[in-house]
């Protein structure tokens, strides 16, 4: 009973991020796809609804099916995304915008910004997720990430013993990952916080 409310929580927090604006566009950029697919001129008054942006591309692990864990990029090339620079575009865009992805193929939480763009984004009732290793999340950054308002959490357990992860997840602890996750949620119970949704995700 306990978790059917939680999901009917969680549905209806997510109207929070929809506005007449952010719908109206919505049609639009669907209208838009509709014409191109007809062979007509795309329509040209539409925003983006959603903006992935890559927090850090840089990653702790050297996992051998991504480009940053094969270190393709170079040290010297080592980046995290500016944070003034992440203001401007949320406020360019918060209008239309429902959703901010902040993760692509390096670790999100080796950017120190990380919890202040989830806050700016969340003030502006942007929807955000990010991804993690879960090799970085103890008690106190996992209270940090649900006061962040973060909306979903995607963790990698490529594996259910450490021998299986590790062909993966080169580097990485499973009992970190798995740990991280208890401490999202007891966080979440502690705060009474309904996000952020917990989703764990393995390769196969």
């Amino acid at each position: 009973m306990q978790t059917f409310l939680h999901k009917i929580q969680l549905f209806f927090s997510l109207f929070r991020y929809l506005t007449i604006r952010r719908i109206a566009n919505l049609l639009l950029l669907a209208l838009s796809y509709i014409r191109s697919h007809a062979g007509l001129h795309k329509l040209e008054n539409c925003s983006p609804y959603y903006i992935s942006i890559e927090t850090a591309n840089f990653c702790n692990l050297h996992c051998p099916e991504c480009p940053v864990g094969i270190r393709e990029t170079p040290k010297s090339g080592r980046a995290t995304f500016d944070f003034q620079l992440y203001k401007k575009i949320i406020d360019e865009l918060k209008l239309t915008l429902i959703h901010v992805i902040l993760y692509f193929q390096g670790e999100p939480f080796l950017n120190k910004q990380l919890y202040a763009m989830i806050k700016y984004a969340n003030n502006a009732r942007i929807y955000t997720s990010t991804s993690t290793n879960g090799q970085f999340l103890n008690n106190n950054n996992a209270k940090e990430i649900v006061l962040s308002g973060l909306n979903k959490l995607i963790v990698s357990v490529d594996g259910t013993t450490q021998e299986v992860y590790e062909t993966d997840r080169v580097g990485g602890k499973l009992n970190r990952a798995t740990e991280s996750i208890k401490r999202v949620v007891e966080s979440k119970k502690e705060l009474k916080s309904i996000p952020p949704l917990v989703e764990m995700q393995c390769i196969v």
